[in-house]
């Protein structure tokens, strides 16, 4: 006869028969514990036991979540993967690009560094310029008021304006 039977000397094992006259022990898992309890430890029992259903309440509400969530990041996987191919597709243009870029840079700062000089020459140029006029207006000013004075010299004496608040008293 083969088949398992409990130990009747220690519930906590099964055994088997071969079909032999021996047996061989075979642990059984224990589901409960089997400690005796006081009254008012059975509270704190209540309370522990509520204390973990509604964590298990929340861990499965938790897990509802999730499930939710990887179903909507699995429906955003094709768009996304045709993206990364976009993105890839210009990605590997832009690469292609780099060399002829690099030599049209190179171009312009060849042309770049003799315009640079040039344009610090004409700003000095500029300069200069600014105080030769500046320089002009000054000697016309004074040409103007010298041949204001040679004209005045070269009239008679008659013409030649007095100053108006000067009067003369004979006494």
């Amino acid at each position: 006869m083969t088949g398992w039977y409990i130990d009747l000397q220690i519930p906590a094992t099964i055994r088997r028969r071969d079909g032999r006259d021996h047996s061989s022990p075979a642990r059984v898992p224990e589901l409960v514990l089997t400690t005796t309890t006081a009254p008012g430890q059975r509270g704190e029992e209540a309370e522990q036991i509520a204390h973990l259903r509604a964590l298990a309440e929340t861990a499965l509400i938790e897990q509802d979540n999730a499930r939710i969530e990887l179903m909507e990041l699995n429906s955003q996987l094709p768009a996304l993967r045709c993206e990364r191919d976009q993105l890839r597709e210009a990605l590997s243009e832009l690469k292609g690009q780099i060399a002829a870029l690099s030599w049209e840079r190179d171009a312009l700062l060849a042309t770049a560094i003799p315009l640079c000089a040039e344009v610090s020459d004409l700003q000095t140029k500029k300069e200069e310029l600014l105080a030769l006029r500046s320089e002009i207006q000054a000697l016309r000013r004074r040409k103007s008021s010298l041949e204001q004075s040679v004209t005045e010299l070269h009239r008679p004496a008659t013409e030649r304006r007095r100053p108006a608040n000067r009067t003369f008293h004979d006494s």
